[in-house]
């Protein structure tokens, strides 16, 4: 998890951060240190843009032509088919139907009321560093959010699967879904959420 601290101006100390400009600010101390803060996911670049302009002549380096404005980020694809299931992969796409190729079975949805299916997980755990349930049903998907019910019927297969490529035993199995589902009932809506927790 990491933090995004936003550049406030001194005023009002009450003021919600919703209010807060998202532009970013690059300051520079004394004793040199260049410091980038606020800004955005979709303004990355233009951030290492400004810090760039003021750290290259501080630290007297040569100054070059930027090499990454035209550079494609990680999955770019040209002509995306957005009405494809695995579209939001891009480039990576390939790399699920690749896993699906060694199981049909992993082609199946890991929910009838979820999008996803189960070699998402497999792509997951060995791509993307998802070692928990929750990190796949709520932050490498999202279908915690979409559907909290189906999510938390989803545990059991996410776990088993993520277990079976980490090499974790049936006890990480049961902690994993019994993890998950103190969180998700959270997002469950309000009678439901009372019906898990007496059952």
């Amino acid at each position: 998890m990491g933090l995004r601290p936003l550049v406030r101006p001194v005023r009002n100390g009450d003021e919600p951060t919703k209010s807060l400009s998202r532009e970013h600010t690059v300051l520079v101390s004394r004793s040199g240190l260049v410091t980038v803060t606020g800004g955005k996911w979709t303004t990355y670049r233009k951030m290492a843009e400004d810090v760039l302009e003021i750290a290259i002549p501080k630290a007297g380096l040569p100054d070059v032509e930027c090499q990454t404005k035209n550079l494609h980020i990680h999955g770019y694809k040209t002509g995306t088919d957005f009405n494809k299931p695995l579209y939001y992969y891009g480039a990576d796409e390939e790399g699920i139907h690749s896993i699906i190729g060694t199981d049909k079975t992993l082609m199946e949805p890991i929910h009838p009321k979820l999008p996803f299916i189960s070699a998402e997980i497999l792509w997951a755990v060995r791509n993307e560093m998802c070692m928990k349930v929750e990190d796949f049903l709520s932050r490498r998907t999202r279908a915690l959010f979409l559907d909290a019910k189906a999510s938390i019927e989803s545990a059991p297969l996410v776990a088993e699967l993520i277990a079976k490529e980490t090499n974790e035993n049936e006890n990480w199995i049961k902690n994993q879904i019994d993890s998950f589902n103190s969180m998700a009932k959270n997002y469950l809506p309000t009678s439901k959420n009372k019906l898990l927790t007496t059952n």
